[in-house]
């Protein structure tokens, strides 16, 4: 391939060698083109001048190479005016385009397939020879009457011109008004050189529903050099149509489930019995009938019915082997149909293809099915929704078994299909969902595995005007980044996002580039979330504040009335409707019971004289009634609830002391906790007597992470009971870790409590139940009556917790100036909150900030304090420096998991964890070794050690230069960080100086709660 162009086109006068297009807004050359242009020649045309008209204003005449009178010639297509110009085009072995520059000449041309001639014509045979519709077959050949070309086209002018265009500066980014970024310059000049590509698919076809009705939109498509270069076509024939046309007549086709019930695929028709003599001769004189219409029709794709259900059951058992797992038989029943169908075929059209592509064909059948292949018979990978691409386990599964697929049949040249629309279709709700590395990942495995071409099904979705491509939200985008990997899957995705992100949303594009890195994490995670009805959904309640302030502070950045600030504007609309569906659940409208408060140490002892506020359990009196007291420790860390469970017969009590997972256990007395917070749950713990408990979850998220809430642990679950003569007391206490919560205390909603008490004999039998429903409030004081740990925004700051990391332009000087050139453009956090300790606290808070920049081997940290009462009197790593004065980075770079905690004292003494989880730092904060530490270079404007504090005011800095591989040992996060969405919190600290303080950059219960940390999103 030659050198491009690109990059290269001049924006002021002519240089040597270059022609000029325009000067000063003038014209200075003629389009060319033949007298009998061909196919897409004369739109391209078009498009070039209305183009380059919007650039310079300058109208460039269409003509014909005996009209032409400008020196300088643009010759779009080839024609006499190319070819004495001396171009001779280059072989290309499918799609792909031409521009040559040489001599005042410009040639923009390539090798064009036109399929409209297969319209018409085709269809009326089809009619004839069959009922049965082929579909995508008349989408495919439509042409658009305004613009004289059909999708399925495949224009190499077109594809030139709008090559030639991007090398001027010109992005084709969204269809319909403003969808186009213009560059504004009165003169082109364009030097010479030669740019040649070829697609690396043959096939990059979209099939656009609305294609009729919508020629803007088509266009846009073309602009983005769609088209199918492979003659002749490949026809499909879907079974679904098939079984809806036999559905009245032949009952007996449709396949059965284990009790006789009839199967439904997801096309709403029977699933077929592939066995069926008279199914399969049925599929054979269609496809016939489909061929004989057809003689350019060489490849049949014979698409089965979406899977909803298991195939039948009877043809299941006739070909199963013994030990087959089902879906290597439901695999080895679709296969054998498939090859039935095509050795058919063979005797009757012996050089026709059938394509298999069904639910169940991910993998090839076993070696000895395999080797009774037709050789008439190929393969192709199932139709994919391409956002499951955005999941690793679902993109390495899809990889591996095109893999297999492409060894087994060696076909050349598999077609995926995909539903590019169904991730926001009118069925599911509009999210954040973006997926670009992950979709170049699979299109650099699909060219190397054998796919030629994809074929990708666009949908008007709802919400948007009729016959209009959809934007749902940054679908274009998606289609824009799709359509640029078709022709190379190698492109530098970063910086191909980087220029969208600066065009597309002006001054707003580092935090809109955050935003879509941030929706490519939500995308990848793993596991669904419980939040609301969808359970496609991956969002949790806390990526909706982070999707909003995102787009709030890009509106900040941009000018109300300006093109800029519509688009975000445009995204916070269709994102509405987050706020519904995320928003905090609704206020309990049980009792409020108020918690009481205890010190955070206060121990399960048993000792009720110390709970206040006894309620009478569901308003029992009497010899047998039930009062509790409620209670939650300083820090929220553990709830505790205080029971006495009166009862006239106590010798009748059965004594059950056992083990949580005995039987026995539920025979005797028990109390019973059910406790959901506004974000998690339910949880449950049941106590009996004798102080013998039981706790579990059926919160999924809990129980994958822990095996059960509590996990049977005193450090989690204590319980002290103790039997009286009228009565059975116990005190209870359980940890909240886990339940997601409490939040902070303005952000606090009840929780939802039920409390139960169940009465029985000896025997077991006469069970009386008593039971009460209560919403949990968690006081607003400490034990002693102070203000509970206030979270308090200091003056001037705002309460932000996203912060986009932006990659540095070369390696940072470890002493760079706060506002030096490595710096200035880097954007500040502030550590705005103010962790306010009633009894521990001063009154002084610092001004604390912080930066943040990365390359490929380190992570860029510096601080900025405005600050008085300075102490660093700590010197080894290692030792507490957060009794000194202290800037903290925690960072935790995956979803859950490990994170480190990176804090450093005023005079550079560093301390920093392996932390696995913060229930039990003893055990899970791992220290790591000196020598490890010793890499983190530092800078600090202070030296030690200050023993003695400064106690006027003083600015200091200090810088952190972190090796990335510290992170990949410890966390196995991968590299580049480019797109990462990270979990990360900054603190402030001087614990043991004059004045206390502690200050966050996102709102946390604590400092070590990683589920409150806020996010770093690497740009």
């Amino acid at each position: 391939m030659l050198s491009r162009i690109a990059g290269a086109i001049l924006m002021t006068g002519a240089t040597l060698n270059a022609v000029d297009l325009v000067k000063d807004g003038v014209p200075c050359a003629d389009i060319v083109i033949s007298k009998h242009p061909g196919p897409g020649v004369l739109a391209a045309a078009q498009d070039l001048q209305k183009h380059i008209r919007l650039i310079s204003g300058a109208e460039l005449k269409i003509v014909t190479p005996e009209e032409s009178t400008m020196p300088a010639k643009i010759c779009v297509g080839e024609s006499s005016c190319s070819r004495e110009a001396g171009y001779a085009a280059p072989e290309f072995r499918g799609s792909g385009y031409d521009i040559w520059v040489k001599d005042f000449r410009i040639v923009l041309t390539g090798p064009s397939v036109l399929h409209r001639d297969e319209g018409k014509a085709y269809h009326e045979k089809l009619a004839a020879a069959t009922a049965l519709k082929v579909p995508g077959t008349t989408e495919q050949v439509s042409v658009v009457p305004e613009l004289g070309f059909s999708l399925a086209d495949d224009l190499g002018p077109m594809h030139a011109v709008s090559a030639f265009l991007e090398n001027l500066g010109v992005r084709f980014y969204a269809p319909y008004k403003n969808g186009t970024v213009i560059p504004r310059k009165t003169t082109i000049s364009v030097p010479e050189g030669r740019e040649t590509r070829e697609a690396a698919f043959g096939i990059r076809e979209y099939r656009y529903t609305s294609q009729g009705t919508d020629p803007e939109g088509v266009l846009w498509l073309k602009r983005l050099k769609s088209g199918s270069a492979h003659s002749p076509r490949i026809g499909v024939f879907a079974l679904a149509d098939l079984m809806r046309a036999g559905e009245k007549e032949h009952p007996d086709w449709m396949a059965r489930g284990k009790r006789g019930e009839l199967l439904l695929s997801h096309d709403l028709c029977g699933f077929p019995r592939y066995l069926h003599a008279g199914f399969r001769q049925a599929c054979v004189d269609k496809i016939r009938s489909i061929f004989d219409a057809d003689p350019d029709l060489k490849k049949l794709i014979v698409m089965a019915p979406g899977r909803s259900v298991s195939m039948d059951a009877e043809e299941i058992k006739q070909i199963r082997k013994p030990c087959d797992p089902p879906s290597d038989s439901e695999r080895a029943l679709a296969f054998e149909f498939a090859s039935s169908i095509a050795r058919e075929l063979k005797k009757s059209h012996p050089d026709r293809q059938i394509v298999w592509q069904g639910p169940v064909n991910d993998a090839p059948p076993d070696e000895d099915r395999l080797s009774g292949r037709p050789d008439n018979l190929t393969a192709a990978p199932r139709a994919r929704a391409p956002h499951t691409y955005g999941k690793m386990s679902e993109r390495t599964t899809y990889l591996k078994d095109l893999w297999a697929l492409n060894e087994a049949f060696r076909p050349k040249g598999m077609i995926q299909r995909e539903w590019w629309n169904e991730f926001e279709f009118f069925l599911s709700p509009r999210l954040p969902f973006w997926f670009p590395k992950a979709l170049q990942e699979v299109r650099k495995g699909q060219h190397e595995n054998g796919v030629s071409g994809l074929l990708m099904d666009l949908t008007t979705g709802a919400g948007s005007s009729a016959g209009a491509l959809p934007e749902t939200p940054l679908t274009h985008l998606m289609i824009y980044i799709n359509s640029k990997l078709m022709w190379d899957p190698d492109l530098d995705l970063n910086e191909l996002l980087s220029e969208y992100c600066r065009l597309w949303f002006g001054p707003a594009g580092s935090d809109m580039k955050c935003l879509i890195y941030y929706g490519a994490d939500i995308l990848s995670r793993n596991g669904t979330r419980t939040v609301n009805a969808s359970e496609k959904s991956q969002m949790r309640f806390d990526d909706a504040p982070v999707i909003f302030q995102l787009l709030e502070q890009a509106k900040e950045k941009t000018e109300p009335g300006t093109l800029y600030r519509s688009r975000v504007e445009e995204l916070e609309q269709r994102f509405a409707w987050l706020k519904d569906a995320f928003r905090e659940p609704a206020v309990s409208e049980n009792p409020r019971v108020t918690a009481q408060a205890f010190p955070f140490d206060k121990p399960c002892t048993g000792d009720l004289s110390v709970y206040k506020n006894w309620i009478p359990l569901g308003g029992t009196s009497g010899p047998n009634r039930t009062e509790i007291a409620l209670g939650v420790t300083d820090n929220r860390d553990r709830l505790l609830v205080a029971i006495r469970c009166f009862d006239e017969k106590m010798t009748d009590l059965p004594s059950i002391v056992c083990l949580p997972d005995d039987p026995e256990f539920f025979k005797g007395d028990l109390f019973g906790i059910t406790l959901q917070s506004p974000l998690r749950g339910p949880f449950f713990l049941v106590v009996n007597p004798d102080g013998s408990f039981a706790d579990s979850s059926s919160d999924s998220e809990s129980v994958i992470r822990n095996g059960s809430f509590t996990a049977w642990s005193d450090d989690k679950t204590a319980v002290r009971a103790r039997r009286l003569a009228d009565r059975w007391e116990a005190e209870i206490h359980f940890a909240l870790g886990n339940l997601g919560g409490p939040w902070p205390d303005e952000m606090n909603p009840p929780w939802n409590l039920t409390l139960d008490r169940t009465r029985r004999t000896k025997d077991g039998e006469n069970a009386e139940s008593t039971k009460g429903q209560y919403a949990l409030v968690f006081p607003d004081v400490d034990a002693e009556g102070n203000d509970i740990h206030a979270r308090r925004l200091l003056p001037g700051a705002t309460d932000q917790y996203v912060y986009g990391v932006k990659r540095a332009a070369g390696e940072v000087p470890l002493d760079a100036a706060w506002d030096g050139p490595e710096w200035k453009d880097v954007p500040e956090l502030r550590l705005g909150i103010n962790w306010y300790r009633y009894g521990q606290s001063s009154d002084y808070c610092p001004d604390a900030r912080a930066k943040l920049q990365y390359d490929d081997k380190y992570l860029y940290v510096q601080y900025l304090l405005k600050d008085q009462y300075v102490k660093g009197e700590h010197q080894n790593d290692q030792d507490s420096v957060c009794r000194d004065s202290c800037m903290e980075f925690f960072a935790r770079p995956f979803e859950s998991g490990p994170y480190l905690n990176f804090e450093c004292s005023c005079v550079g003494t560093l301390l920093l964890y392996h932390i696995t989880e913060n229930m039990d730092k003893s055990k899970n904060m791992v220290p790591l070794e000196l020598e490890e530490l010793a890499r983190i270079e530092r800078f600090h404007t202070l030296n030690g050690p200050l023993t003695v504090e400064i106690e006027e005011p003083t600015v200091w800095r200090l810088a952190l230069r972190i090796p990335l591989d510290i992170f990949v040992e410890h966390t196995g996060i991968p590299l580049p960080l480019t797109g990462q969405v990270w979990s990360a919190n900054f603190f402030n600290c001087a614990d043991q100086t004059s004045h206390p303080r502690w200050l966050m950059w996102k709102r946390a219960k604590a400092f070590h709660v990683p589920e409150d940390f806020g996010k770093i999103i690497f740009e």
